[in-house]
């Protein structure tokens, strides 16, 4: 009898490892827990780290409906920069005014260098640290520093930055666009930086300065841009899309 117990005990401790040792098992269960517990596991170990982080994981995870939903939205104000809204999605969480600090610094920076977050996308985070555009992952806790835009085609001494706009849609893509949009005496003119390519490029057609004038609020949604902007009959509402990034296509509704 004591033996069949010892041989029960043994295939019952058998079973988790027999999982453990599987990739794929492991991957399963994995990819369906929330993204705060998938983060937290990366220091597991060596083996979770690698699928946790890998950009199959990561794709596959994203094919799942409704494993992530949006909890709310943060509302900055025009006239306060540390100053948001809190918009709930959720009846159970109350949606409330806060101060919101949108400066911070990374720990493998040199100290006293700053980040300011300019803009959040599906997971990543787009900042401006001395002047330099970054991508900041916060799965991975990795960053890139991104090549500054090429200015030396701009036509006029007054050139202006208009606004720094990220997007990133890991469905599609692993791949992220920060788009730039500058105003010269005449235009504004966009260039699109790609992770893929590793620059910037200029885009083809030149837009209006008041078409763009509120572009640093687009948000990213169904491959285009979208923003409000206030016109003499009320808001009006503004479409890039930015499919081909060369040749970006701007629509009101």
């Amino acid at each position: 009898m004591s033996k069949n117990r010892a041989n029960n005990a043994e295939d019952y401790y058998a079973q988790p490892h027999a999982v453990l040792k599987n990739d794929d098992l492991l991957t399963e269960i994995l990819i369906r827990l929330p993204i705060l517990c998938i983060c937290l596991f990366t220091s597991v170990s060596k083996q979770w780290l690698r699928i946790l982080t890998s950009p199959d994981f990561t794709r596959n995870r994203c094919q799942i409906p409704n494993l992530d939903p949006p909890v709310g939205l943060f509302v900055s104000h025009i006239k306060h920069v540390f100053k948001c809204d809190f918009v709930s999605f959720d009846s159970r969480i109350q949606s409330r005014k806060c101060t919101v600090e949108n400066v911070f610094a990374f720990a493998s920076i040199e100290a006293g260098m700053n980040f300011k977050i300019v803009q959040s996308c599906n997971g990543l985070l787009l900042c401006i640290g001395s002047g330099w555009p970054y991508v900041y992952n916060l799965s991975t806790n990795l960053f890139k520093m991104l090549p500054l835009p090429d200015y030396s085609h701009a036509d006029s001494p007054y050139y202006i930055n208009v606004g720094l706009i990220m997007a990133f849609d890991p469905i599609k893509s692993l791949n992220y666009k920060v788009l730039h949009a500058g105003q010269t005496s005449s235009h504004i003119d966009i260039r699109t930086y790609c992770s893929k390519i590793g620059n910037w490029s200029m885009c083809k057609d030149w837009f209006p300065f008041f078409d763009l004038f509120h572009f640093k609020g687009a948000i990213y949604l169904n491959g285009a841009l979208h923003w409000l902007q206030i016109a003499y009959f009320g808001l009006k509402h503004y479409k890039l899309n930015i499919e081909e990034h060369d040749h970006p296509i701007l629509t009101s509704i």
